[in-house]
Protein backbone atom coordinates (compact mmCIF):
# COMPACT_ATOMS: atom_id res chain seq x y z
CA UNK A 1 0.00 0.00 0.00
CA UNK A 2 1.55 3.32 -1.05
CA UNK A 3 1.35 6.57 0.89
CA UNK A 4 -1.71 7.86 -1.01
CA UNK A 5 -3.59 4.62 -0.41
CA UNK A 6 -2.70 4.74 3.29
CA UNK A 7 -3.87 8.34 3.56
CA UNK A 8 -7.11 7.50 1.80
CA UNK A 9 -7.71 4.51 4.09
CA UNK A 10 -7.19 6.73 7.16
CA UNK A 11 -9.62 9.34 5.84
CA UNK A 12 -12.30 6.76 5.03
CA UNK A 13 -11.87 5.12 8.45
CA UNK A 14 -12.26 8.56 10.05
CA UNK A 15 -15.32 9.35 7.89
CA UNK A 16 -17.03 6.07 8.84
CA UNK A 17 -17.16 7.28 12.46
CA UNK A 18 -18.47 10.78 11.71
CA UNK A 19 -21.90 12.35 11.85
CA UNK A 20 -23.75 13.32 8.67
CA UNK A 21 -22.94 16.97 9.42
CA UNK A 22 -19.18 16.32 9.50
CA UNK A 23 -19.38 14.34 6.24
CA UNK A 24 -21.35 17.20 4.65
CA UNK A 25 -18.73 19.70 5.80
CA UNK A 26 -15.93 17.47 4.50
CA UNK A 27 -17.54 17.33 1.04
CA UNK A 28 -18.13 21.09 1.10
CA UNK A 29 -14.46 21.79 1.82
CA UNK A 30 -12.86 18.85 -0.01
CA UNK A 31 -9.97 19.35 -2.42
CA UNK A 32 -11.30 17.33 -5.32
CA UNK A 33 -7.79 16.73 -6.64
CA UNK A 34 -6.90 14.41 -3.78
CA UNK A 35 -8.12 11.13 -2.33
CA UNK A 36 -11.00 10.32 -4.69
CA UNK A 37 -11.73 7.19 -2.65
CA UNK A 38 -13.29 9.38 0.03
CA UNK A 39 -15.67 10.85 -2.55
CA UNK A 40 -16.54 7.35 -3.80
CA UNK A 41 -17.18 6.30 -0.19
CA UNK A 42 -19.64 9.18 0.20
CA UNK A 43 -21.36 8.58 -3.15
CA UNK A 44 -21.74 4.84 -2.53
CA UNK A 45 -22.92 5.07 1.07
CA UNK A 46 -26.70 4.79 1.64
CA UNK A 47 -26.23 6.63 4.95
CA UNK A 48 -25.06 9.74 3.09
CA UNK A 49 -27.51 12.59 3.54
CA UNK A 50 -29.44 13.41 0.35
CA UNK A 51 -28.22 17.01 0.45
CA UNK A 52 -24.63 15.81 0.78
CA UNK A 53 -25.05 13.50 -2.20
CA UNK A 54 -26.55 16.34 -4.23
CA UNK A 55 -23.74 18.69 -3.18
CA UNK A 56 -21.12 16.12 -4.16
CA UNK A 57 -22.84 15.57 -7.51
CA UNK A 58 -22.75 19.26 -8.37
CA UNK A 59 -19.19 19.76 -7.13
CA UNK A 60 -18.17 17.06 -9.64
CA UNK A 61 -19.42 19.40 -12.44
CA UNK A 62 -21.88 17.07 -14.20
CA UNK A 63 -22.96 19.73 -16.69
CA UNK A 64 -19.43 19.78 -18.14
CA UNK A 65 -19.84 16.15 -19.23
CA UNK A 66 -23.27 16.79 -20.78
CA UNK A 67 -21.49 18.17 -23.83
CA UNK A 68 -20.74 14.54 -24.76
CA UNK A 69 -23.35 12.19 -26.20
CA UNK A 70 -22.80 9.47 -23.61
CA UNK A 71 -20.44 8.14 -20.96
CA UNK A 72 -18.14 6.48 -23.46
CA UNK A 73 -17.71 9.71 -25.43
CA UNK A 74 -16.97 11.61 -22.21
CA UNK A 75 -14.43 8.99 -21.13
CA UNK A 76 -12.70 9.19 -24.49
CA UNK A 77 -12.62 12.99 -24.48
CA UNK A 78 -11.60 13.39 -20.84
CA UNK A 79 -9.92 10.11 -19.79
CA UNK A 80 -8.21 11.67 -16.78
CA UNK A 81 -11.66 12.35 -15.26
CA UNK A 82 -12.86 8.74 -15.45
CA UNK A 83 -13.39 8.42 -11.68
CA UNK A 84 -15.41 11.65 -11.60
CA UNK A 85 -17.53 10.63 -14.59
CA UNK A 86 -18.31 7.25 -13.09
CA UNK A 87 -19.08 8.77 -9.68
CA UNK A 88 -21.45 11.29 -11.28
CA UNK A 89 -23.33 8.41 -12.89
CA UNK A 90 -23.38 6.46 -9.62
CA UNK A 91 -24.76 9.38 -7.63
CA UNK A 92 -27.33 10.16 -10.32
CA UNK A 93 -28.54 6.55 -10.36
CA UNK A 94 -28.50 6.27 -6.55
CA UNK A 95 -30.28 9.59 -6.04
CA UNK A 96 -33.03 8.80 -8.53
CA UNK A 97 -33.47 5.37 -6.95
CA UNK A 98 -33.89 6.64 -3.36
CA UNK A 99 -30.62 4.97 -2.33
CA UNK A 100 -29.86 7.79 0.10
CA UNK A 101 -32.45 7.32 2.83
CA UNK A 102 -31.90 10.33 5.11
CA UNK A 103 -32.21 14.06 4.72
CA UNK A 104 -31.24 16.40 7.53
CA UNK A 105 -29.90 19.27 5.45
CA UNK A 106 -30.99 21.47 2.60
CA UNK A 107 -29.17 22.19 -0.63
CA UNK A 108 -30.19 24.21 -3.68
CA UNK A 109 -28.03 23.50 -6.72
CA UNK A 110 -29.62 26.44 -8.52
CA UNK A 111 -27.96 28.91 -6.15
CA UNK A 112 -24.67 28.46 -7.97
CA UNK A 113 -23.63 25.00 -9.04
CA UNK A 114 -26.31 24.30 -11.66
CA UNK A 115 -25.15 27.28 -13.73
CA UNK A 116 -21.56 26.09 -13.95
CA UNK A 117 -20.60 25.16 -17.53
CA UNK A 118 -23.97 26.32 -18.88
CA UNK A 119 -22.04 28.10 -21.63
CA UNK A 120 -21.03 24.73 -23.13
CA UNK A 121 -23.20 22.96 -25.69
CA UNK A 122 -25.47 20.47 -23.91
CA UNK A 123 -26.10 17.22 -25.78
CA UNK A 124 -27.56 15.48 -22.71
CA UNK A 125 -29.79 16.88 -19.99
CA UNK A 126 -29.29 16.83 -16.25
CA UNK A 127 -32.23 14.91 -14.73
CA UNK A 128 -34.77 17.32 -13.25
CA UNK A 129 -34.56 15.69 -9.83
CA UNK A 130 -30.86 16.65 -9.64
CA UNK A 131 -31.87 20.32 -10.06
CA UNK A 132 -34.61 20.22 -7.44
CA UNK A 133 -33.73 22.05 -4.19
CA UNK A 134 -33.94 20.19 -0.90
Amino acid sequence: MDTDEQGEAIIIKFAQKQTPLVIHQMVEEWNFGSYPGFLAFVGNNPDTDKATALLLYWKLAPRFYCQYADTQAALEAVPYAAKDIMLIETIERNYQGDFYHTQQFGFDPNQYWAKEYSDLPQVREIPTIMLTPL
